[in-house]
């Protein structure tokens, strides 16, 4: 897929221009390529026709602003089907055959901690735009992974927050969790329950609901956390589930025995259109970004671009994180001037670049962890005539570096080999 529009000149000025520069052949020979492995079928392909628009519009503002290295970037996508065993294969494919320059995707954190691995063997940079398990950065970090989603430690802090502000003035109130079985939804819970402890000391854990990924039938699972008896229940099941599990639970009169806070984006734009006004208003959830939070002329550039690429009605939420990752990836190219591998993580660590998604309009890649300090919103659901859908509204935004672990703490985690960051580019 071409996401560059090539500015061509006519054949004299072409020769005037060799003639006078001899070596801009060479320099405009390099065409960068970054290979895409997303699901653009299944359970999460809902996601996805945002999330390319997304990364076609990064990498046609570096191409606006300074160029890539002379004949532009294109995207070479790759069906994941949100499998970790494809997901590896189709990396693979991309690096081996199609010889791109970088991978970027991964919505599942299975999928990204399996191509991480393909990119580590290759040495080729990987870019993890949805999996937030902390073991990407941690105990399975090396020096060609970086990642502009946020972690799941940052996102069960973030909805510890909430939770704790809704169960004010409860005596040992009682939490469960929904997710699907797999490692995104292990991982939050895990860091959820110090993080809500920690504001609410009394909390109770009595009961958590796992159903399988991609389940389509929640009916067992509400029935369980209908009967607990619970007080709040912190969803983490994903994708084309948070409508489904929606729909499902409004008819067993869910939403009004207890509360319900939802993580995993749960309240992307992109859910909310599909059920309209059968959406339940009041509840609490996050999402990646949201038009005007913060209110920045980046923030207005991005929103006034995305809506102006995907049409009417009110723009995806989702795809911050995928616009970041090539738009980390085209400013380090420029400043490195070179797509060589080492030279380009070594110059991603430390680096901060202009972008939306932030008050301040700067975002920085930790040099620690390659961790990018990227926001989530949080909001509440209200239905909004306009649209014909829920928004949010009394909303926040909370940055990375808010809630995410210290350097600290995390090089505490990381292979030994990788917690010097200076010695892990010495030659070996």
């Amino acid at each position: 897929m071409r996401c560059t529009a090539r500015r061509f000149l006519s054949g004299a000025a072409v020769f005037a221009l060799l003639a006078f520069l001899p070596a801009l052949g060479a320099a405009a020979g390099k065409e960068v390529k970054i290979g895409v492995v997303i699901p653009t079928t299944g359970v999460a392909s809902g996601l996805t026709p945002g999330v390319l628009a997304a990364m076609e519009l990064a990498v046609d503002k570096i191409e606006k602003d300074g160029g890539w290295l002379g004949s532009g970037a294109k995207l070479i996508i790759r069906d994941s089907k949100l499998n970790p065993e494809v997901a590896s294969r189709m990396a693979r494919e991309l690096i081996e055959v199609d010889k791109v320059d970088i991978i970027v995707g991964c919505y599942s954190s299975s999928e990204a901690l399996a191509v991480s691995e393909v990119a580590k063997e290759l040495k080729v940079p990987f870019c993890c735009i949805g999996g937030k398990t902390d073991k990407l950065t941690e105990q399975s970090f090396h020096p060609y992974v970086f990642r502009t989603a946020t972690t799941a430690t940052c996102e069960a802090r973030g909805g510890a927050r909430v939770a704790a502000r809704l169960l004010k003035g409860k005596t040992a109130p009682k939490v469960a969790v929904s997710s699907w079985d797999y490692e995104y939804g292990h991982s939050v819970w895990d860091a959820f329950k110090p993080a809500i402890t920690k504001l609410v000391p009394d909390v109770q854990f009595p009961y958590e609901a796992w159903s399988k990924a991609g389940e389509t039938d929640y009916g067992p699972a509400i029935e369980a956390l209908v009967g607990h008896k619970v007080d709040l229940v912190f969803n983490l099941i994903w994708a084309g589930g948070v409508p489904t599990f929606v729909s499902q639970a409004k008819s067993y009169g869910f939403f009004e025995k207890l509360t319900w806070v939802t993580g995993a984006e749960g309240h992307n734009s992109e859910y909310l259109k599909q059920l309209g006004k059968e959406w339940p208003e009041g509840l609490w959830g996050n999402t990646y970004s949201y038009p005007g939070l913060p209110d920045t002329p980046l923030q207005k550039e991005y929103f006034a671009a995305l809506e102006k690429k995907m049409g009417a009605g009110f723009p995806p939420t989702a795809p911050s994180s995928m616009y970041l990752a090539p738009l980390f990836y085209g400013r380090a190219v420029q400043k490195a001037k070179t797509t060589d591998p080492d030279t380009i993580m070594k110059t991603l660590e430390g680096l901060e670049i202009d972008a939306p998604f932030s008050p301040t309009g700067k975002l920085l890649i930790r040099a620690q962890d390659h961790q990018i300090n990227s926001s989530q919103v949080w909001g509440k659901t209200k239905y909004d005539e306009k649209f014909k859908q829920n928004i949010l509204v009394d909303a926040e935004l909370v940055m990375g570096d808010q809630t995410w672990k210290t350097e600290e703490e995390v090089k505490a985690l990381q292979p030994a080999e990788y917690r010097d960051v200076a010695a892990r580019w010495k030659k070996k």
